[in-house]
């Protein structure tokens, strides 16, 4: 099984007659306003899509695959595990959809992807996608000699 790409987005959208998917809204960063300095929910949504693929074309595969997301400090906040059935398909998207994001604070947060190694029965990543968490307080942005307006 090989992993193809992993994209965090605000919404997927896949065409029914073409089965195209379009991402809408990448996200690299989220800035909230207001302090992150305690535990809690953001209020929002967001797609995790992964595409997947057989390891050589033709062959039938099948595999667990685990979906992590990870605090700055390395703590886990959420999972979800999906069986990944290449069986009928050459290649297969999985779409993981959050209503809500556990926070502890600001940082770079990790989705991490994990493919389930059946010999072993243990898991391997096979991609990490950061998230930046930032927070503004609010603040005016104000320019200094002439440089480009910045966060005060």
């Amino acid at each position: 099984m090989r992993h193809i790409w992993t994209v965090v987005c605000a919404n997927a959208v896949i065409d029914r007659y073409t089965n195209n998917v379009s991402l809408l809204n990448v996200l690299e960063q989220v800035t909230v306003q207001g302090n992150l300095a305690q535990a809690g929910l953001l209020p929002l949504s967001l797609d995790v899509l992964t595409l997947w693929s057989r390891e050589t074309p033709g062959v039938p595969e099948t595999a667990s695959a685990r979906l992590t997301f990870r605090s700055s400090q390395d703590d886990i906040l959420a999972t979800h595990e999906s069986d990944i059935q290449l069986t009928q398909n050459e290649r297969l998207r999985s779409r993981v959809s959050f209503q809500g994001l556990p926070l502890r604070g600001p940082g770079t947060y990790i989705f991490q992807v994990d493919l389930l190694n059946p010999a072993t029965s243990e898991y391997r990543k096979v991609a990490e996608v950061p998230l930046v968490v930032d927070e503004s307080k609010g603040e005016a942005l104000k320019a200094t000699s002439g440089e480009p307006a910045t966060p005060a």
